[in-house]
């Protein structure tokens, strides 16, 4: 098993409480398996998503945005961060007050290109760092919470996980693909 695998599973085990043995490590392909596996060990009901944690990060992104003097019309769910902070040269001091204003102990890393700083594939959009905020921000659930979980719930924390540990654009995600050749996990 390689280090993105060993490293997945301990994100699942961390934010589901469950431990997952090698044995069942290797039988995991894809992220269904992954759902069906943690649904089972947590004896969850089937269900749609009820969590809002990202309508949360959404707000608080907003309030954060309209502080640094973003305009209205700008903070929609769809707006590329490219559009947010179109000045390249200010980009990262712009990306750094941002990470400032909501307080955020990690914050993901803008690439360089010569000069210019471009925003990671996988955060495209202002919807897409709420997500990515809440999932980062993912708070430890407790034994209540994890009794109140649908498979809707584990299935959006497990898409979470596997978005922000591979670093993969929402785009490439898909339940059947394999962890192996289509996500790319060694």
């Amino acid at each position: 098993m390689g280090l993105d695998a060993v490293e997945l599973v301990m994100a699942f085990e961390e934010t589901f409480q469950v431990s997952i043995s090698d044995a069942e490590a290797e039988k995991l392909m894809t992220p269904r398996h992954v759902v069906d596996l943690i649904v089972s060990k947590l004896g969850l009901q089937d269900g749609p998503q009820s969590l809002s944690w990202s309508d949360q990060f959404t707000a608080r992104l907003r309030e954060a945005l309209l502080i640094q003097g973003v305009t209205d019309d700008l903070i929609t769910p769809d707006q590329p961060l490219e559009a947010i902070f179109p000045i390249r040269a200010t980009r990262r001091e712009d990306w750094q007050h941002l990470k400032e204003c909501l307080q955020a102990s990690r914050w993901p890393r803008l690439r360089w290109f010569g000069l210019s700083a471009d925003f990671p594939p996988a955060l495209p959009t202002l919807r897409h760092l709420a997500e990515w905020l809440a999932w980062e921000s993912l708070p430890q659930l407790t034994p209540e919470k994890l009794r109140s979980l649908t498979r809707g719930d584990v299935s959006y924390l497990v898409k979470g996980i596997i978005l922000n540990q591979l670093g993969l654009p929402e785009s490439e995600y898909d339940e059947g693909k394999t962890f192996v050749g289509e996500l790319g996990v060694d």
